[in-house]
């Protein structure tokens, strides 16, 4: 963590077993949306790397987020 940092940065890596350019581009947007979404609540301090797994695949948006979210507040990487 870079205490000077006023954002956070996030990678997104969304590898070619999941699926298709179209699959794999769907996913990275959803993953961007929901960061949009939720980056009034993210520590703005963070680096984050976000790897998508095979179930991403699957998964709405709605259900993306979600999935995200519960990680975060997991990871304790929300502002109270």
């Amino acid at each position: 963590m870079h205490s000077e940092q006023t954002y956070f940065r996030v990678g997104l890596s969304v590898g070619k077993k999941i699926g298709n350019a179209v699959t794999r581009n769907r996913i990275k947007r959803y993953l961007r949306e929901s960061f949009m979404d939720l980056e009034h609540r993210i520590l703005p301090t963070l680096n984050i790397i976000i790897i998508a797994r095979q179930p991403t695949k699957n998964m709405s948006f709605h259900d993306i987020k979600g999935s995200l979210l519960h990680l975060l507040k997991r990871e304790k990487l929300l502002q109270n």
